[in-house]
């Protein structure tokens, strides 16, 4: 498969991957984190669904959702359903502290292919 995507995009500047930080706001205060003392700002839906469709323009195939932390925003759900149903391959960042049982079914339905858990908090 990785020689088929590269053959597919040779020659040619393709966006592979793409970062997105969904929130800066945190349930926790590391002292290492470069997000202390940011004020909680968030991406709203309308914002998101425009840069998904700016993404998939470019042809990205790999979505990397962090924050802050990921699951304080009030539509993480919405926000990574859109992310999958767009055909991306999503990673996530978390402290998993707020994982609940609507999520694991939400992940179990749609798994990330990577889950990022930091354990600092």
């Amino acid at each position: 498969m990785k020689s088929d995507i590269r053959s597919q995009i040779q020659g040619r500047r393709v966006l592979l991957s793409c970062t997105i930080e969904l929130l800066t706001g945190c349930n926790f205060a590391c002292k290492h984190c470069y997000q202390g003392g940011a004020t909680d700002t968030l991406i709203d839906i309308p914002t998101y669904q425009s840069l998904l469709h700016g993404l998939a323009d470019e042809e990205t195939l790999r979505i990397a959702l962090t924050g802050g932390e990921i699951l304080l925003h009030p539509d993480f759900s919405t926000l990574y359903q859109m992310t999958v149903s767009s055909g991306f391959v999503v990673s996530l960042a978390t402290n998993l502290s707020l994982l609940n049982d609507e999520i694991l079914r939400l992940w179990q339905r749609h798994p990330p292919v990577g889950v990022f858990v930091s354990l600092h908090g």
